[in-house]
């Protein structure tokens, strides 16, 4: 396993223990902080970060393919 990769194991079950706390957060926390919150940086981390972790993946893929072809 490949530093990135092990770095992109990281990231993918953190966001996915992120996620799961602010599903579990966001049913006792319902004020208008929360509702802010979720508008000005929640909803953009659900955007960017599935994102980020696709193309993390397509590198890591590529570099895996390029240490093989040298090898």
């Amino acid at each position: 396993m490949s530093k990135l990769s092990y770095i992109l194991d990281n990231i993918r079950n953190d966001w996915s223990q992120l996620r799961h706390e602010w599903q579990s957060c966001s049913t006792e926390w319902n004020d208008g902080v929360a509702r802010t919150f979720e508008r000005e940086h929640w909803q953009e981390y659900e955007r960017v970060l599935p994102f980020a972790i696709d193309k993390l993946e397509e590198l890591d893929n590529l570099i895996q393919t390029a240490l093989e072809e040298i090898e």
